[in-house]
């Protein structure tokens, strides 16, 4: 979908629900081609479902340097530089570093994907502020998606704390050992 939306902008085509009124062929043009699309993904690989198995019961060690090898010819074919191919390399390893450490992965693609756009948001923010911070910490709804945010971090860390404190045995009193 976003695929299509880049695609619909590059020609100067704004999405959205005006687009059905002033583009109605090129609207249902891409609404049939999509059902096409679909039928045709439905008919093809119904055929190629045992292939498919097939593909899943190939050994890692097997598997592996052969998805290593797409994935240097994918990142060479896009610009043909080899700065690309040792950027990919180490952010490999990075990504393999911090998943032997134990981070998971969605918050960090999380964070690289939505860090930009909240960027734009407070340098606009920001302008219309004149600079200041002020509304941006001590509005009402700003105060209450601090507190909510507080929230979300602070009562699992407190409900675990809570939860080990009350799965210990209890200590004895007694002198009796």
């Amino acid at each position: 979908m976003a695929m299509v939306l880049g695609a619909l902008m590059l020609h100067n085509i704004t999405p959205g629900p005006n687009m059905i009124q002033q583009k109605p062929d090129l609207f249902w043009g891409v609404i049939a081609a999509m059902y096409i699309g679909n039928f045709m993904l439905v008919l093809l690989n119904l055929p190629m479902v045992n292939l498919f198995v097939g593909i899943l019961r190939i050994p890692k060690p097997i598997l592996f340097p052969i998805i290593v090898l797409l994935c240097l010819v994918g990142v060479y074919s896009v610009n043909a530089s080899y700065v690309d191919l040792f950027a990919m390399a180490l952010f490999g390893v990075i990504g393999y570093a911090l998943k032997e450490v134990g981070f998971k992965p969605a918050p960090l693609i999380l964070a690289m994907v939505i860090g930009p756009m909240i960027e734009n948001s407070l340098r606009q923010a920001l302008l219309i502020s004149g600079g200041e911070l002020a509304p941006l910490v001590l509005r009402p709804i700003c105060l209450t998606l601090y507190s909510v945010a507080l929230c979300g971090v602070v009562v699992p860390w407190v409900l675990k704390k809570w939860k080990s404190g009350r799965s210990r045995p209890a200590i004895p009193l007694t002198g009796n050992k």
